[in-house]
């Protein structure tokens, strides 16, 4: 498909101080453009963006639109990512090189912008009459440090976040990609895998895995069930998504007990965080000779009305039994499928959204001695989450920022054994929600949040497990604060968890222990120092206190477990450590 590239002219202003929208005179090309690798890249710092500044007693626009060139050619780039930097604010270049945020920005502000095959920028911007931005980016074949949102308060370069960060976007994700989160990450340092077959392959970070590491979609817990044994995959699939960023060593200051090892977030941007100017989207097509694997993927971001985007997303994978050198694994196919879509409306005051997640997968385990079984074990797995997230970007009072998450996901698992017979059930629903509100900055204190986190999950057994369905309550507060002084950076902050188990049936002769009501309460703490010693050098220290509960399996465990060959027994009196 041929693109044309053209300059979109700056919108005129309503009464309202809202832009209207200009139509779109071509049926197909400025309404998608299909880049078939979108990425997320490098920190450089630059230059600011040529914008002219607001005289003085004028109206802060409510829309900004800008637009991103080459700074040799001129030429508009597609497919570049925009970030205003202390926002959930995130658009994507069009056609046109054109990005539009539909929200009143402060009067100076900075964004950072990355795309494939150019070094990125960060820029001081100072909000325009016309609500007009142009940034030019400077070709570049390095990728360097991006920007990471994960265990941090506010993005940040990944050279000065206080925890080691890995960041997989753009050409290099590409070219990881494999059937699983684990697989796409398995060459970096620290990580490892551990597997059962190719579609069970789990992360290890550190050499801690399973309930030790948290994986998150967008920030908020995937609610699966893949850290229960190792026949279990993960629900996430990696396919479409835009970065996947790991933060390896202990994150459980800002997101619970199960962070120890560390956290795994892949982000897609489910709920658009910005009003479309123009469709855009990705594809790709992948395979792979050794078990004979098909996959395709594809993003499309579209504006369903004024300041309404759409997101829709769809994948799928097939693949045979996996070739080895000695010959063919049995039992080792696999067939997975996603939809997704999500919409938001981009008020003057923030942003309010919703999305909706489907993941099935039907996966074989090898036969033989791994499951017990010379048949093999086959898994059925479903995923259906929802999300919603409002956003208010506007000061109020002491407060920057109030952000809330909510999210419901229903999983349900089921071991076939040979002769179509239920070997194990799992069922797990669980609903979450998060306020967190970021304060004004005061001299020295910068980036800061408070939040309070709420999560009710509901597990449910069948078959040979012998475990009790269990219901699984939990509240935490915290609080985070950065302090700038000069060169330095402090970082601190302190939370407190307190996590209720509630068997349905209660055993206090059980022969492995009194199955009963449990409560678990902690408080963990951390502190870091940065030191800004030079251009592009930084070093610093921290210290931490985290803590971890036993899951719902280790405490009440009691029957076996064919599909990874175990009899599992739990201790019904274990603390947390």
């Amino acid at each position: 498909m041929r693109q044309r590239n053209t300059t979109t002219s700056p919108r005129p202003a309503c009464q309202r101080g809202r832009s209207r929208r200009v139509a779109c005179r071509c049926p197909l090309c400025r309404h998608l453009a299909v880049p078939l690798a979108v990425s997320a890249l490098a920190y450089l710092p630059s230059a600011g963006a040529r914008a002219h500044e607001m005289l003085p007693g004028q109206l802060v626009p409510s829309t900004q639109t800008g637009i991103v060139r080459d700074a040799q050619g001129g030429n508009p780039l597609t497919g570049a990512r925009v970030l205003v930097i202390g926002t959930n604010l995130v658009a994507t270049t069009s056609g046109d090189g054109v990005f539009r945020f539909d929200v009143a920005l402060p009067d100076s502000f900075s964004v950072h912008v990355e795309r494939l095959g150019y070094r990125s920028k960060t820029v001081e911007a100072r909000a325009r009459a016309d609500g007009r931005i142009e940034i030019e980016l400077e070709p570049s074949p390095l990728a360097l440090q991006p920007l990471v949102v994960t265990g941090a308060v506010t993005a940040r370069p990944a050279t000065e976040t206080a925890r080691p960060v890995t960041v997989l976007s753009g050409e290099e994700l590409q070219i990881r990609l494999r059937g699983t989160v684990a697989g796409a990450l398995a060459h970096e340092p620290g990580f490892a895998t551990g597997t059962m077959g190719p579609a069970t392959a789990q992360p290890v970070i550190r050499g801690m895995g399973g309930d030790r590491v948290l994986l998150l979609e967008d920030g908020i817990r995937a609610g699966d069930a893949w850290s229960v044994a190792p026949d279990h995959a993960t629900a996430v699939d990696v396919s479409a998504a835009s970065r996947v960023e790991v933060v390896r060593g202990p994150a459980a200051l800002l997101y619970g007990s199960n962070a120890l090892g560390g956290v795994i977030n892949v982000i897609r941007d489910e709920i658009p965080m910005s009003a479309a100017s123009a469709g855009s989207g990705t594809a790709s097509l992948r395979s792979a000779t050794v078990d004979g694997a098909w996959g395709a993927s594809a993003t499309a971001t579209v504006p369903l009305a004024d300041r309404v985007p759409l997101r829709v997303e769809a994948s799928g994978r097939w693949s045979d039994d996996l070739r080895t050198p000695v010959g063919v694994l049995g039992n080792t196919e696999a067939d997975t499928w996603t939809l997704g879509t999500g919409a938001s409306y981009d008020a003057d005051w923030g942003h309010v959204g919703a999305a909706f997640r489907s993941y099935n997968n039907d996966y074989g385990l090898p036969a033989g001695l791994a499951t017990g079984h010379d048949a093999g074990v086959r898994i059925e797995m479903e995923r259906a989450s929802t999300k919603f997230r409002a956003v208010l970007d506007q000061p109020r009072g002491p407060y920057e920022s109030v952000e809330f998450n909510g999210s419901h996901t229903w999983y349900r698992h089921s071991e076939i054994e040979p002769g179509d017979i239920l070997g194990v059930f799992f069922k797990v629903e669980s609903t979450n929600a998060e306020v967190v509100t970021k304060p004004v900055a005061v001299g020295p204190f910068s980036h800061g949040a408070v939040g309070v986190r709420a999560s009710r999950e509901a597990f449910s057994f069948a078959g040979s497990i012998g475990r009790p369905n269990t219901n699984r309550t939990s509240w935490a507060a915290y609080v985070f604060q950065e302090v700038e002084m000069g060169a330095f950076r402090l970082e601190g902050g302190l939370r407190y968890d307190w996590i209720a188990m509630d068997p349905l049936r209660d055993d206090p002769t059980a022969e492995i222990g009194p199955i009963v009501d449990r409560s678990f309460k902690a408080a963990s703490g951390s502190v870091a120092l940065l030191y800004a010693t030079g251009p592009g050098l930084i070093v610093g220290v921290n210290a931490g206190r985290a803590f971890r509960t036993p899951d719902v399996n280790e405490l009440y465990s009691d029957g076996p477990h064919l599909a990874s060959f175990s009899f599992d027994v739990g201790n019904p009196v274990l603390g947390s450590s």
